[in-house]
């Protein structure tokens, strides 16, 4: 594909609506909840995970933002960052339970039946963050946080959970280099 912006665009419309069917299976899963809450049992590891999974998909979603100047895109990197989408839309998937009518939903049964699912997914998850990041970004640790002990420097500003592209540099400069 020649072209930045559409080289990215095929990949943030399909990653897009993967992560918008995990969000629905997330909220999907507390609307079984509002609707059966006199019969339901709830479960705090399960509620847990389900914000969890919300927050992962919005940092991913916010860290892709990083990749629409990207210009060298392959196979490879490209189905990487597919794969990273789909084991979070099935951790979504699996994290509560299917509901048929008025069954009653018990939470920590279901939890405890699809406990090597959830730690599955969550377990390939945080395998793939670091390949995606080799693959995609040519590097595991993010520049800045090589720079920093490069230098010797003491970081002026944390550094959070993902591989942003444009996270600040403490020497002013923006991106991978």
């Amino acid at each position: 594909m020649e072209g930045t912006s559409e080289a990215f665009l095929y990949l943030a419309v399909l990653t897009s609506i993967i992560f918008g069917l995990a969000i629905q299976q997330v909220l999907l899963g507390y609307r079984d909840l509002i609707l059966t809450r006199t019969r339901n049992r709830l479960f705090a590891p399960v509620l847990t995970w389900s914000v969890l999974i919300l927050l992962i998909v919005a940092q991913n979603w916010w860290e892709s933002f990083g990749l629409a100047g990207r210009s060298d895109w392959n196979f490879i990197a490209f189905g990487m960052i597919l794969l990273q989408a789909l084991i979070i839309y099935m951790l979504a998937a699996v994290i509560f339970p299917r509901t048929e009518g008025d069954d009653p939903i018990d939470l920590k049964d279901h939890y405890f039946s699809e406990r090597r699912a959830i730690y599955g997914m969550a377990i390939a998850y945080v395998i793939s963050s670091p390949l995606r990041a080799l693959i995609v970004d040519g590097a595991i640790l993010p520049a800045q946080l090589v720079d920093i002990f490069d230098r010797g420097d003491q970081a002026r500003v944390p550094v959070i959970v993902g591989y942003n592209a444009h996270e600040y540099r403490p020497e002013g400069g923006l991106g991978l280099t």
